[in-house]
């Protein structure tokens, strides 16, 4: 059984405590990624060594696939 992914949101991300974060290059390829609280890595593993781009310009929806599907685990449980 295929199960349907949606989408993301910014607004939904902040309802559970986290929030988007990416580089530009990530505002580029809308790949937006997710992290929580006083992490260091986004919930996929990429270092946040870079200013929130991502906040800057204003991306309202998550792009990175891995942090969608472990953002959906996590609520999920």
């Amino acid at each position: 059984m295929e199960t349907k992914s949606i989408k993301i949101t910014k607004a939904l991300a902040e309802n559970k405590g986290y929030y988007l974060f990416g580089g530009k290059g990530d505002v580029w390829s809308n790949t937006a990624h997710l992290s929580k609280g006083m992490m260091a890595t986004t919930l996929c593993g990429r270092p946040m060594l870079s200013t929130n781009w991502v906040r800057i310009e204003g991306v309202n929806e998550v792009g990175c696939a891995e942090c969608a599907r472990l953002f959906n685990e996590a609520i999920s449980l």
